[in-house]
């Protein structure tokens, strides 16, 4: 596995992240946290709060090994602010921890057990992937909570982090 590759992935999420983050600044508190009919997750809160809580866990994993469940909840935040922030330092751990992972370090193999018990073994690449596209897929499920509420929220097509060249 390329290191290059997982670096863009990282950037890529932080680039996306911090695109949503600007409208959970900008929202009201109380509507943050309402609960939305047919979402899953309840509020647009939580399903932000979801997507910090996979990437705080998944990260511990890597860096200790074993079964950490270094988990977030709502109740861990009093405001968006500090979601926001806790969330910006963990996409800046993400993108060191990426720049720091050569071949061999993402081929590592870890040990894991799913919810249900069951042992499992991915090698750090794939568990990188899987987050950032974790990420992807519970932004998709904000962004579409965040229009239905009135709040606006920055672009999240993976092109979009890099500027266009201009014309000739």
């Amino acid at each position: 596995m390329d290191p290059k590759s997982i670096q863009s992935l990282f950037r890529f999420n932080t680039f996306a992240n911090e695109n949503v983050r600007e409208g959970l600044l900008a929202a009201d508190d109380q509507l943050l946290r309402a609960p939305i009919p047919g979402f899953w997750f309840g509020s647009l809160f939580f399903i932000l709060t979801h997507i910090l809580s996979g990437e705080t866990v998944w990260l511990t994993r890597l860096r200790e090994g074993g079964q950490a469940r270094a988990t977030v909840s709502v109740d861990d935040f009093a405001s968006a602010e500090g979601l926001a922030e806790a969330w910006r330092k963990k996409d800046a751990e993400w993108e060191a921890w990426a720049a720091a992972q050569t071949a061999a370090s993402l081929a590592t193999t870890g040990e894991w057990r799913r919810a249900d018990g069951k042992p499992y073994a991915l090698q750090h690449w794939q568990v990188a992937r899987h987050i950032a596209m974790h990420s992807t897929n519970h932004r998709g499920h904000a962004t579409v909570a965040m229009t239905q509420l009135g709040i606006q929220h920055g672009p999240q097509d993976f092109l979009d982090q890099y500027k266009p060249i201009a014309p000739a």
